[in-house]
């Protein structure tokens, strides 16, 4: 088995594209097949610089690997398509010689035009699409017929253009060629791609070769219903990592959009929370329904808060890495004063307040600089207790802890619920005053382990203020 994921160079990778990798990625990981990255630039006027290179970093930072392409090599090389021309061309011929395709001198927007005096002159070659139904089996919709097109009148032709003015080839003949001299076996694409199948069957039965198993994929769409749009910058891969989502989320998340995750699921545990070999082992394209999937971003907020919290559990050192640069973004604070240790105490302690790591440098300022009591957010928690609280509070713990030498979360929170007792305060009257004192804020972590981590000094620094 052998698909291939071909997207073109002409922006950032769209989660639809991802999407297309994905699923291909996953059938032929869970049935040992091969998958080859191909790009398709031969439309040289949307083509961008760089947008090759920001393609595989998108597909490598989601976790998609290859095992030919452009980045790695292999037997079917090159597997870029304005590297391959010569492979077009042999095709044109071919189809020229055994009259199914023609040479067309017109100028675009006139009657078709098959002869000319200047043989060099600029043309392109169209394909003889034969006037009949087209008949296939898709592994995805099932059986389908496309009626023989009608043939337009006064000279104009719906025959498809196979090679450019510009001797580049269009999508219909490089797609062909190159499939079947990769040998690819099965097709995973878009729906937008069905439409053509009448033009590509009858291209692969022009040049003699069998054509591969199709599946086409439903399109991802808005709420609302409209298409997502690969200009959009909210839904491209890069912007997903430069925001800091998990990319183990960002696939999870995908993955469910047009596949029934729920008939493969354990019924006592049916969750959404899926790790890739959990993909790998359950993704079935008969699962794959119909109809178009909406793009719900709550979700991926969801499964992004899941994916962080285990990668915080195993002490994932990528993730103290990025939080540490991300000190020095957000904080001004340099980042490699603190160790993983602590650092990773830290997340550990906000990471069910956090959906996104973004979120964890400002959640959590307060271990690594003084709060902010001049903030909305500190002025909500000072007035929602009273002064003569919030001094007398402070006062008795402060004393309390003074001489305390075992600075461990039992032992805070024993002398935490002793002095409570003391003052007759319900928890809230009693833990606000020093969650404002310590952290500058309203919600967050529980005070004992708060006091651990801000260690002893800081802490009663923070209560005499």
């Amino acid at each position: 088995m052998r698909l291939r994921f071909a997207p073109s160079p002409t922006g950032s990778l769209h989660i639809g594209g991802l999407r297309t990798a994905l699923f291909n990625f996953l059938i032929s990981s869970k049935l040992g097949g091969s998958l080859i990255l191909r790009i398709e630039d031969t439309d040289r006027k949307r083509y961008q610089a760089g947008a090759i290179d920001s393609l595989i970093n998108s597909l490598t930072w989601s976790g998609i690997t290859f095992n030919e392409g452009p980045h790695i090599g292999g037997p079917f090389g090159s597997y870029i398509q304005s590297e391959r021309l010569s492979l077009y061309r042999n095709a044109i011929e071919q189809l020229l010689e055994s009259n199914a395709a023609y040479r067309d001198y017109a100028s675009p927007g006139h009657p078709v035009k098959t002869c000319d005096q200047h043989l060099h002159k600029p043309h392109v070659v169209r394909f003889k699409l034969p006037q009949s139904d087209t008949h296939f089996t898709d592994t995805v919709y099932g059986d389908i017929t496309f009626p023989s097109s009608k043939h337009p009148q006064m000279g104009f032709t719906n025959d498809p253009i196979l090679l450019k003015s510009d001797g580049f080839p269009t999508y219909h003949l490089a797609s062909v060629v190159d499939d079947t001299h990769m040998q690819i076996s099965h097709v995973l694409r878009g729906e937008e791609w069905l439409s053509s199948m009448p033009i590509h069957l009858a291209l692969y039965k022009a040049l003699e070769h069998p054509p591969p198993n199709f599946a086409h994929l439903p399109l991802l769409i808005n709420p609302d219903g409209s298409k997502l749009s690969k200009r959009s910058g909210d839904v491209s891969v890069d912007t997903y990592q430069a925001n800091q989502w998990e990319p183990e989320a960002l696939i999870n998340f995908t993955a469910l959009m047009g596949w029934n995750a729920l008939r493969t699921a354990d019924p006592t545990n049916p969750s959404d929370f899926l790790s890739i070999q959990s993909l790998i082992d359950r993704f079935d394209l008969r699962d794959v329904p119909h109809r178009r999937a909406a793009m719900f971003t709550g979700k991926l907020q969801f499964l992004n808060k899941q994916h962080l919290g285990k990668k915080v559990e195993q002490g994932d050192k990528g993730v103290l890495d990025r939080f540490r640069a991300m000190l020095d973004l957000h904080l001004f604070v340099d980042g490699f004063q603190f160790d993983d240790e602590y650092l990773l105490h830290v997340l550990i302690l906000i990471k069910d307040r956090i959906n996104n790591l973004s979120e964890a440098a400002q959640m959590g300022d307060y271990f690594f600089v003084e709060p902010l009591y001049n903030s909305l957010d500190a002025k909500l928690a000072y007035d929602s207790t009273t002064k003569d609280n919030i001094d007398a509070v402070l006062k008795a713990v402060s004393n309390a802890l003074h001489n305390l030498q075992d600075w461990q979360t039992d032992t805070l929170n024993s002398h935490l619920k002793h002095q409570q007792k003391l003052l007759n305060l319900k928890t809230n009257e009693f833990m606000m005053p020093l969650r404002w004192a310590l952290t500058g804020k309203k919600m967050g972590p529980s005070i004992a382990p708060t006091m651990q981590l801000l260690g002893k000094e800081r802490t009663l620094h923070r209560l005499l203020k």
